[in-house]
Order: structure tokens, then C-alpha cells, then sequence
């Protein structure tokens, strides 16, 4: 589970163990994005420090990008191998 803050709009991103990411409208207490769906639990969250990215991992070893404003998810880097024995 995760908590950041994105420090370029006024929401605040959390990941938990039920697989999901929410990105909260801190100004009027709501998810500002419908609850985002991981295949996994979400074990960790970071914001791009512009604000216009947010990265979650999940217990699988896959990074998941983003877009915040509108809940798209922008790409996948499949990071299973690195978790299960490193690349070859």
C-alpha cells in the first residue's frame, strides 16, 4: 500500500493490497478518477513530479503507467523476470 501527493494539481494517489490505484480530489474528498484495476495488489505508487504520470507496481513485478487526469493507462513494463531470477 501507497500514498503520494501530486505536487503539480490538487490530488492525492493511493495504491492498496485490494488492486486498485485511486487518485482523490483533495478539495472536494472524492476519487476524482474511477477506481483504477490491477491483476495484482499494488504494493507501491509514484508521481512524476510534474504530475502528469503515475507509476504503480504490483506484487507481480509489473510497472503500470498512468495518466491521472483521466484514468488511461499508458503503457506496462513487464518486470516479472527481473522479480523471478534476473533477465537472461
Amino acid at each position: 500500500s501507497g500514498v503520494q501527493f501530486n505536487p503539480a494539481h490538487p490530488y492525492l494517489v493511493t495504491s492498496s493490497w485490494d488492486k486498485t490505484l485511486k487518485v482523490w480530489d483533495i478539495y472536494n474528498r472524492k476519487v476524482a478518477v474511477e477506481t483504477l484495476s490491477h491483476t495484482s495488489d499494488v504494493v507501491c505508487v509514484a508521481v512524476r513530479p510534474d504530475g502528469d504520470q503515475v507509476c504503480t507496481g504490483d506484487l507481480t513485478g509489473n510497472l503500470y503507467f498512468w495518466d491521472p487526469q483521466d484514468g488511461s493507462l499508458s503503457f506496462t513494463i513487464d518486470g516479472s523476470k527481473d522479480i523471478r531470477g534476473g533477465r537472461r
